[in-house]
């Protein structure tokens, strides 16, 4: 019987200890944020056990895995799909249209082309639609294209097939560096419809 409540002891000490380990976290808009604080029985916090804990997102941070997806690519079989010259000079356009989206690869990739205007200067332009980026990029050729030469991450307000956004320059150190994106913030703020058929694989992106 001592024995037995030893064994109990010494498991209620490991309890205690590992639960001493736990890292508070408070759950906003289903991202979870490490605090230093012990939080009280009431607050939204739940206990992370040895994880990491996901910071939150900045656009210089962002990533995403396209190695199926070139600059390479854009310039040949893109360019063909779409009949027009990747970067190449363009007319720009007096009102929204809208944009064609084809899906493309063993990856379903879908890749969409507008008119870019900023300033006096257009240039056709591919984009890798990404609706679960915050944010829309330009990679540095694509800017420089535009008349742009600056290689710090800085925002330019563009117009993409009529439509303002807010672009960024496609982080340097990302697997997209010299790619453009089309994200969320471009569709949210243009009140853009996103139609898809994998069937045809074919898609276009309107505007209400």
């Amino acid at each position: 019987m001592l024995a037995l409540v030893r064994t109990i002891n010494r498991g209620a000490r490991l309890a205690t200890q590992r639960s001493s380990s736990l890292v508070p976290c408070r759950i906003d808009a289903g991202r979870a944020y490490a605090s230093s604080l012990t939080p009280p029985r009431s607050s939204p916090y739940v206990a992370f056990v040895g994880g990491p804990v996901d910071p939150p997102l900045f656009p210089g941070h962002y990533d995403i895995l396209l190695h199926d997806i070139t600059n390479d690519l854009m310039r040949k079989d893109i360019s063909t799909i779409f009949e027009h010259p990747y970067l190449g000079k363009a007319s720009a356009l007096s009102k929204k249209e809208t944009i064609p989206v084809r899906i493309y690869g063993d990856y379903n990739r879908a890749l969409a082309y507008g008119v870019v205007t900023l300033g006096d200067l257009s240039a056709h332009v591919f984009f890798v639609v990404d609706t679960g980026c915050p944010w829309t990029y330009l990679s540095y050729e694509a800017l420089h294209a535009l008349g742009v030469n600056e290689k710090e991450r800085h925002t330019e307000i563009i117009t993409i097939a009529g439509a303002q956004a807010s672009a960024l320059l496609s982080p340097v150190n990302s697997h997209f560096s010299d790619l453009c994106l089309i994200g969320g913030d471009f569709l949210r703020a243009n009140n853009a419809v996103l139609h898809i058929d994998y069937a045809t694989r074919r898609g276009q992106i309107t505007f209400k």
